[in-house]
């Protein structure tokens, strides 16, 4: 039995003697749930679209103002974006995209491959949101949906099911200069998003001006 990592969970005392930690259960249960863990097609689409609807709960009793949620932005037939979750805030607006991530067993144990596929798969993350951006400030004015009024900057994020380590002492994954509040955050975070020094956040260079 596999706890995950390097603990063990049976120790030999020798004389056919054992300890057993009981503290290490949680992370065997996690390992016999490996197989469903890993499942793909509709409970991948099941989790993903749960974790949308945890995410808009979240932004809703934080007490923001939900623009869109779950739904596709279209400009003309072809020429369209899906988003998750957009609110606004005074004069920002923050596009949420939702990624739920199997944390994988390489990554537990700090493989390296792992550890850098996560990576990417983050900073994809980001780009996506930063191209969704960009798509609201090129057809702001001939949306199927119009912008919520007085919108000025947009920034986006990367909202994870789980806590993300950032990998980078970079301004390009903060949203703060003290470097204390990434840009991709779990949902807990979602309420500390109003309490942003704003006037430092219009100036990065990934937030995008309308």
């Amino acid at each position: 039995m596999w706890t995950r990592g390097p603990r063990t969970y049976i120790y030999d005392l020798g004389n056919n003697l054992h300890l057993i930690d009981y503290y290490a259960l949680p992370n065997v249960i996690k390992y016999f749930g490996l197989e469903f863990s890993r499942l793909e097609g509709k409970s991948a689409n099941f989790r993903a679209n749960e974790f949308e609807n945890k995410l808009y709960q979240a932004v809703m009793a934080a007490g923001f103002d939900v623009w869109i949620h779950s739904r596709v932005v279209k400009f003309k037939l072809a020429i369209k974006k899906e988003f998750d979750c957009v609110f606004s805030h005074n004069e920002f607006l923050f596009i949420l995209e939702a990624k739920s991530i199997n944390v994988s067993f390489g990554y537990d144990k700090g493989d390296l491959e792992s550890i850098n596929y996560r990576i990417h798969e983050l900073e994809m993350a980001l780009e996506q949101a930063e191209s969704k951006a960009d798509f609201l400030v090129k057809y702001s004015t001939r949306l199927g949906i119009p912008l919520p009024a007085g919108i000025k900057f947009i920034v986006p994020i990367v909202v994870s099911a789980w806590s993300e380590y950032t990998w980078a002492y970079n301004q390009h994954f903060f949203l703060d200069k003290d470097f204390t509040r990434p840009r991709i955050i779990s949902i807990s975070r979602i309420n500390q998003l109003s309490t942003l020094d704003f006037d430092y956040l219009s100036q990065l260079t990934y937030v995008r001006k309308l």
